[in-house]
């Protein structure tokens, strides 16, 4: 009877030994995953933030076409009430 109960315990130890081996590689493989899922994430966030930063540059160098052109259309515009402003003396002188 007792060499029945230390071949049944020494069954019994070596099924949770298999099961120990197996639920720790299951760790290991939840683990890796987890990991290679933060890279993921890290990756993602990485390219996000490069696109981000590249449509904030395009954003500024749009700002600063606007401007430039705006200052063209002011001087233009001053250049047209330059030349209004002379044709009216021209017209004013011819009169006279």
């Amino acid at each position: 009877m007792r060499y029945t109960e230390i071949a049944s315990a020494k069954l019994v130890l070596l099924s949770l030994q298999k099961e120990q081996t197996k639920l720790r590689q299951q760790l290991d493989e939840a683990q890796r995953n987890q990991h290679n899922l933060k890279l993921e994430q890290q990756n993602k966030l990485n390219e996000l933030s490069a696109r981000q930063q590249q449509e904030n540059n395009v954003v500024e160098q749009l700002k600063v076409i606007v401007n430039d052109k705006e200052s063209k259309v002011k001087v233009l515009e001053n250049e047209i009430q330059q030349l209004k402003l002379a044709v009216r003396c021209l017209l004013l002188l011819h009169i006279i």
